[in-house]
């Protein structure tokens, strides 16, 4: 006796209901469109955090900065303020280094 999973493939098609494949494959199909939407809403939402990055990090303090102003307030109470961040890092060549001692 030998196992022949081609034709067990075959056979069980054949015995599939016509309605259940036509549902698998709309189900596919969904799922499909589903995957591409998402994927075009992560574009989007990359876009977005762009956009807003540049306007927080780059646009204003740069107007800010320009108009000699630190401190900014909406009528709403919303506002924003420039402040000097300072920031280090140790290169990987150097961590390295270190670690060789």
């Amino acid at each position: 006796m030998s196992i022949n999973l081609e034709e067990d493939k075959i056979d069980s098609l054949a015995n599939a209901n016509t309605n259940d494949i036509k549902e698998l494959s709309d189900q596919v199909i969904k799922l499909r469109n589903l995957e591409d939407k998402f994927a075009s809403k992560e574009e989007e939402l990359k876009k977005l955090k762009n956009d807003i990055d540049v306007l927080s990090g780059d646009v204003i303090p740069t107007m800010m900065t320009e108009m000699n102003i630190s401190k900014f307030s909406l009528s709403d109470g919303a506002g924003v303020e420039v402040k000097p961040v300072y920031g280090a890092s140790i290169s990987i060549t150097k961590k390295e280094e270190r670690y060789d001692k």
